[in-house]
C-alpha cells in the first residue's frame, strides 16, 4: 500500500533527522527557546528538509523494490499510472457501450443454468448472428437450441441461418426425435440446400454477390440430458469441468474446418486427386483455389456449384480451371456428450475471438472466475472480448483507445466480428439467477429457453 510506504518514509526521516543533524541545530529546533522569530527559520528549515529529504528518498526506494520484486515474481508491478487507470476505466465504458448483451436462464433437470450472449461489431453492418431458442410453439419442452453464425463476405447467409436454422431443427425432431445425429446433419444440408434454392434466381438477375457470402455455423442443442454440438466452419465450442482439484479442464468440442487444419487439408486433396496442388493456393496462407479458409460452410455457392461460377459473377471473381466444384462441405461435425455433474461452462466464440485468444487463455479466465466469485461468471465472455481487442490493437501497433476510437468499417481489417455465448452450469449452493423462461429478442440476438446427449463421441 504506497501510504503506508510513505508513512514509513516519514517515520525514518524524522527519526535519521533527529539522530544525523547537528545537536546544536537539533537543539535550535525547539522554538520555545527563542522568543526572536528570525532566529528560529534557519534551523527549522534545515530539520524539515532534512526530514522531507530522507522521506522522499526512503519511500521512492522502498516502492521500486516492491515493484521490481512484484514484476520478478509474475504477479507485475505496483506503480499504477492515474491516467493509466482512467484511459482504461473509459475504454472499458466504451467497450461495454459497444457489445449487445443478452442473459436469461432455466432448468436443466435439477440443475439452474444462466447464459449470457456477447457481441462487439467490427463492421456495419454486421456478419455475426446469435440464435437462442427454446420450442415452445412446437410443445417440446425439453430442449434448447443456441446457435452462432459467423459470416463472411456479407451477412446474408449468417442472417438466413439465424432465421432458419433452429426451425429446420425443430421441424426434423419431430419426426425423429430418437436420432438427434441425423436431425442436426439433415438440418445443415436443408438450409444450405434452401439457401442454394432461394437465391438462384436472384443470382441470375444480376445480385452475384449472393454466389460468394457464406457463413460457419455453430449449434449446441440441449436434449434428453446431453449436449449436441453440430457446426461447420472455424467457430469453436469449449466445455468447462471442474477437475479433482477444483480447477477448470478445458475441452473442446469443435473442429478446425479449415486449411489451418492438416485432416481437412489431406481430405480435400483426395477429393481432388486431378487438381493436386491447384487446390489449395497461397504458399504459407493456403486458401482453397485461392479464395477462402474455411474447407465447410453454408453458402459460399461459387464454390459449390458450376452454376455459381459463370456470369453475371465479374471475371475477375470466377475460379479458373481447372475447376471441379464441390470444394466447400456442408456437411457438419457431430459431438454428442451427456451432461455430467462437474461440467461448469459451456463457452461459443467466433473465429473474430479464436485469433485473438487461445485456450490456455479461455482456461485461466474460467479458472479465476471459480477461485474469485460466483458473481464474476457472466463476465469470463466480457474479459475475453477486451483481451482479444487488446491484442487486436497491440497487433495493429495501436493502443486500445485509438483503435476504439476508429470507424467501424475501419476496423474490419484489424479484427473480425467478436462474439460468444457463455452457458454456466449452476451448482446447488450458488443458485443467484432467477428464473426467467425467455422468448425476446435483442439487436440481433433472439433467445428462449433450455434443457440438454453419451460419452463424448466426435462423428
Amino acid at each position: 500500500d504506497g501510504s503506508s510506504v510513505h508513512g514509513w518514509g516519514g517515520l525514518v526521516g524524522v527519526i535519521s533527522a533527529g539522530l544525523s543533524v547537528k545537536k546544536e541545530y537539533a537543539a535550535s529546533a525547539n522554538f520555545l527557546q527563542y522568543t526572536n522569530a528570525a532566529d528560529q527559520i534557519g534551523p527549522q528549515l534545515l530539520f524539515l528538509m532534512w526530514v522531507a529529504a530522507v522521506t522522499g528518498a526512503f519511500t521512492w526506494g522502498a516502492l521500486k523494490l516492491l515493484d521490481i520484486f512484484g514484476k520478478l515474481c509474475g504477479v507485475g508491478g505496483i506503480r499504477v499510472s492515474a491516467v493509466k487507470e482512467l484511459e482504461e476505466m473509459l475504454q472499458d465504458s466504451e467497450i461495454q457501450d459497444e457489445i449487445r448483451i443478452v442473459t436469461g436462464s432455466f432448468q436443466l433437470d435439477d440443475r439452474q443454468v444462466s447464459y449470457i450472449s456477447h457481441q462487439y461489431d467490427s463492421q456495419l453492418p454486421a456478419e455475426d448472428r446469435i440464435f437462442i431458442a427454446a420450442d415452445e410453439s412446437h410443445s417440446l419442452d425439453d430442449k434448447c437450441f443456441f446457435g452462432l453464425y459467423d459470416g463472411h463476405m456479407g451477412s446474408q447467409v449468417s442472417q438466413f441461418l439465424q432465421e432458419y436454422m433452429h426451425q429446420a431443427v425443430f421441424r426434423r425432431l419431430e419426426s425423429s426425435p430418437a436420432d438427434i445425429e441425423g436431425v442436426l446433419r439433415d438440418a445443415f444440408e436443408e438450409v444450405d440446400t434452401s439457401w442454394k434454392d432461394s437465391v438462384n434466381k436472384r443470382f441470375h438477375d444480376g445480385e452475384y454477390n449472393l454466389a460468394m457470402t457464406g457463413s460457419c455455423a455453430l449449434v449446441v442443442f440441449f436434449h434428453l440430458g446431453c449436449i449436441n454440438v453440430a457446426h461447420v466452419g472455424n467457430s469453436h465450442a469449449y466445455l468447462g469441468t471442474l477437475g479433482l482439484l477444483g480447477d477448470i479442464q478445458l475441452l473442446d468440442l469443435t473442429v478446425q474446418h479449415s486449411t489451418d487444419n492438416p485432416d481437412e487439408v489431406s481430405r480435400l486433396v483426395r477429393e481432388h486427386t486431378e487438381e493436386g496442388v491447384h487446390v489449395l493456393e497461397g504458399g504459407m496462407d493456403m486458401r482453397i483455389k485461392g479464395q477462402i479458409k474455411v474447407t465447410r460452410s453454408i453458402g459460399d455457392l461459387y464454390l459449390k456449384d458450376a452454376a455459381f461460377n459463370g456470369p453475371p459473377l465479374p471475371p475477375i471473381w470466377r475460379i479458373p480451371q481447372p475447376y471441379q466444384p464441390p470444394y466447400i462441405s456442408s456437411e457438419p461435425e457431430v459431438v454428442q456428450k451427456q451432461i455430467e455433474a462437474t461440467d461448469r461452462y459451456l463457452l461459443m466464440i467466433s473465429n473474430g475471438m479464436k485469433e485473438f485468444v487461445t485456450e490456455e487463455d479461455i482456461q485461466t479466465v474460467m479458472n479465476e472466475a471459480v477461485s474469485i466469485s460466483e458473481i464474476e461468471n457472466d463476465d469470463i465472455a466480457g474479459q475475453l472480448i477486451r483481451m482479444a481487442l487488446e491484442r487486436a490493437a497491440d497487433k495493429a501497433n495501436l493502443s486500445l483507445a485509438e483503435l476504439m476510437s476508429l470507424d467501424k468499417n475501419d476496423r474490419a481489417g484489424l479484427h473480425g466480428d467478436i462474439s460468444a455465448v457463455l452457458i454456466t452450469f449452476l451448482t446447488e449452493d450458488i443458485r443467484k439467477f432467477g428464473e426467467r423462461r425467455n422468448s425476446l429478442r435483442v439487436g440481433r440476438t433472439s433467445m428462449v429457453d433450455l434443457r440438454p446427449s453419451k460419452p463424448i463421441d466426435k462423428k
